[in-house]
């Protein structure tokens, strides 16, 4: 299917895959749901089209349609940031068996 901007029909999708720092199985259900939320929210404000989103305990996949108009390393880097940013409040006590750093280190990396 193909998007309409003011000037041009688009149909740019990509795939995204974050891994856990160092493949650690840190991601629980809970903290799976409470990313799934954070992602179709932000994904919706930055005009994004979510075609599907797949998680596993290490690693998270996003499969996007995103505007020719943004950059796809600025789009990845407001996700990563955002939900690594909430993840690490709300889940301060399940991810510092993995995480020992304070809250401003990122527990992503993008391959």
């Amino acid at each position: 299917m193909y998007w309409s901007a003011s000037h041009c029909r688009y149909d740019c999708r990509y795939h995204i895959v974050w891994i856990t720092k160092y493949r650690r199985c840190a991601l629980s259900p809970a903290i799976r749901e409470r990313l799934d939320k954070l992602l179709k929210g932000i994904c919706q404000e930055l005009h994004l089209r979510v075609i599907a989103i797949g998680m596993e305990e290490d690693h998270v996949h996003l499969y996007v349609t995103i505007p020719p108009v943004q950059p796809v390393p600025y789009v990845v880097k407001i996700l990563k940031g955002r939900t690594a940013k909430i993840i690490r409040k709300e889940f301060a006590k399940e991810l510092n068996p993995y995480y020992w750093k304070p809250l401003g280190f990122s527990p992503w990396l993008v391959h």
